[in-house]
């Protein structure tokens, strides 16, 4: 999120920074609604800075290693700290965490998640703390590759800069309509298109565009004609910036059909126009705090994250004001340390002479840094446990059995005692059943699932539960449903199975009743003639793609295709669910609400599929109903 250094600093840029990472950091901490195509803010400005300094023929190792005082110190600093904190508060996400700062160490992050099929914008327990470093991916390859470009074109072109102008023209209108291309309307999931390296071009080339017209050494030229028409274009390019920005969120079709080009279009006009030394939107831009955020931009944008993800939901829950003032104090200060001992002294006197003249600076930050995230990783310890299920899934990935049959010894069952046929079973699942195999939240081994289905005649058992699961789409690596239906059906499993699916499918679709009832065809057709028993959903969300009305459906899909199939059951579990038995997301069920869904889950099983009899009547299996 630093552009660069220019020949001539201009304050209005730094205020401009200051807003933009004001803005993410506000998206992060949940409070605005927009804040993301800030982003977009940074790109233009990086573009614009980068291309005026290559324009003025710099040596291009100079340039190369000048990007590497600047950028790596402070990112090696939060993955070394980072990974410490994982390893000790979250050893079960260290696996994940330690590829991503991999990729992120390569500048790779972006393409990496998208090859993982990671959604962006949907993380049930909360953004993890390198979620954000897809941007400085695109920023680096850009500094990579870029410069060669203008190189090679100011070499080999007569006309140098008209033909550099005409291709950097032609590539980001290209990168517009390639993102364009690949949002897919209705969908959750579009991170290919919002962190493709080729689909976020358009940004930076606006910006390069930008400084090939008027590079930063020429915007305070001309007489007051020219500064007054400056005024005038760069106070509507704020308000442009501002409104758009702020009322942009991750499922507005316009941020991928042309509002990332309107926000880059203003603020490339808004960095001329405050790059002006005279201009009143520069000399507001270029206020003292703003100056001072943006100096920090890049250490405030590598910490925010990070400070977000290791504090818990259950942090001075009931205190929203005191949690955010929090929180912003710990990302300012971890910033202003890492400005002050590490970035400040590598970017003005190298590497070399920082590491021999402030090593007292160095012996500072690589003790005050851990310490100060440390306060946030401690932070859970010192919650009364009885606030644990305030903290939505953090820990409950890690308690997930592996996928392999776990053999239930036959218990004597009591006459009046419902008892399944289903003596083998898979119970394939998403996050919102990993409470119900979860030790944190039934630490009664009677309470969970395996037991449950025990107690109605399962003696073979196989847990399929991950987080994020779909019937399509695959969640960090892991196997989609489809996919581990047919890994089961092709190692000949002939018993029952227990689909209670749904939740990610009804969000990726937003609801989509046909595209849904095909999901259900396909999973039916791979489960062959076995007994089947589906589950409906519900959460108490009336916005976002995981609201409610798309969950209903979802249930829809179910009733409309149990009909197709003589094998199916559906138990209405949505009709049964007290919204008490939820977790403050809104989606999951809670302590209470994982005993109930365990014990009722298995009595509808044997209520579904019954011992020593057919099918039950109905399709659907309602337990408060009997």
């Amino acid at each position: 999120m630093d552009g660069g250094t220019a020949k001539r600093h201009a304050a209005g840029l730094d205020g401009i920074r200051g807003v933009a990472v004001a803005a993410i950091t506000a998206y992060h901490l949940g409070l605005i609604r927009g804040g993301i195509l800030s982003v977009t803010v940074f790109f233009t400005l990086s573009g614009y800075l980068i291309t005026s300094i290559l324009l003025r023929g710099v040596d291009l190792r100079t340039f190369w290693v000048r990007r590497a005082r600047r950028l790596l110190p402070a990112l090696g600093l939060l993955l070394v700290v980072v990974l410490a904190a994982t390893s000790i508060a979250r050893p079960s996400q260290l696996s994940l965490h330690a590829k991503q700062a991999a990729s992120a160490a390569l500048y790779v992050a972006n393409w990496a998640t998208i090859a993982r099929g990671d959604n962006y914008f949907h993380r049930f327990s909360g953004p993890a703390p390198f979620d954000h470093l897809w941007s400085l991916a695109i920023e680096e390859q850009f500094y990579v590759v870029w410069p060669l470009v203008v190189a090679g074109m100011l070499m080999l072109s007569a006309r140098r800069k008209t033909q550099l102008m005409l291709v950097t023209g032609v590539l980001a209108v290209m990168s517009t309509v390639w993102m364009a291309v690949c949002y897919v309307p209705h969908a959750v999931n579009n991170t290919r298109a919002y962190e493709g390296t080729d689909t976020r071009a358009a940004p930076i080339l606006i910006g390069a565009l930008a400084a090939m017209i008027v590079p930063l050494e020429r915007t305070g030229e001309g007489g007051r004609g020219r500064r007054l028409v400056l005024e005038a274009v760069g106070l509507v390019a704020l308000a442009v910036v501002v409104v758009v920005v702020a009322r942009t969120d991750e499922l507005s079709p316009f941020l991928y059909q042309g509002g990332e080009v309107v926000v880059a279009l203003a603020s490339a006009v808004l960095v001329v126009a405050a790059g002006h030394p005279s201009t009143w939107v520069g000399r507001a831009l270029g206020v003292a705090p703003l100056r001072w955020l943006g100096e920090r931009t890049y250490g405030i944008y590598l910490w925010h994250l990070p400070v977000v993800a290791f504090m818990p939901p259950s942090a001075l829950q009931g205190r929203p004001v005191a949690r955010v003032l929090v929180q912003v104090a710990a990302i300012l200060a971890l910033a202003a340390l890492s400005w002050a001992l590490l970035e400040d002294p590598i970017r003005r006197n190298g590497f070399r002479a920082a590491f021999s003249e402030r090593a007292l600076r160095f012996a500072g930050v690589t003790l005050l840094v851990p310490i100060a995230t440390g306060a946030l990783i401690v932070w859970p310890k010192l919650t009364p446990a009885s606030a644990r299920d305030l903290d939505p899934l953090a820990e409950l990935a890690a308690e997930t059995p592996e996928a392999r049959p776990v053999e239930l010894a036959a218990v004597p069952m009591a006459k009046a005692a419902p008892r399944t046929s289903c003596t083998q079973l898979v119970h394939l699942g998403d996050s919102t059943s990993l409470g119900l195999i979860s030790k944190q939240y039934l630490p009664d081994p009677a309470d969970r699932l395996d037991a449950r289905y025990q107690s109605v005649g399962v003696t073979l058992f196989i847990p399929e539960i991950s987080g994020g699961r779909s019937i399509v789409e695959k969640h960090q690596e892991k196997p989609s449903a489809y996919e581990v239906v047919a890994a089961r059906t092709a190692e000949s499993f002939k018993g029952c199975w227990v689909f209670a699916l749904g939740t990610s499918d009804a969000a990726t679709t937003l609801g989509n009743v046909p595209g849904l009832m095909n999901r259900i065809r396909w999973m039916m057709e791979r489960a062959g003639g076995a007994p089947v028993l589906w589950l409906t959903n519900k959460t108490v969300l009336a916005k976002g793609a995981y609201r409610n009305a798309h969950m209903l459906n979802w249930n829809q899909a179910l009733l409309d295709s149990c009909k197709r199939y003589p094998n199916m059951r559906v138990y209405d579990w949505a009709s049964e669910v007290r919204d008490a038995w939820f977790l403050p997301d809104a989606i999951h069920p809670n302590e209470v609400g994982s005993r109930e869904r365990a014990a009722r889950v298995a009595r509808a099983l044997a209520v579904a599929f019954p011992h020593g009899g057919p099918p039950s009547a109905e399709c659907v299996v309602k337990l408060d109903a009997e």
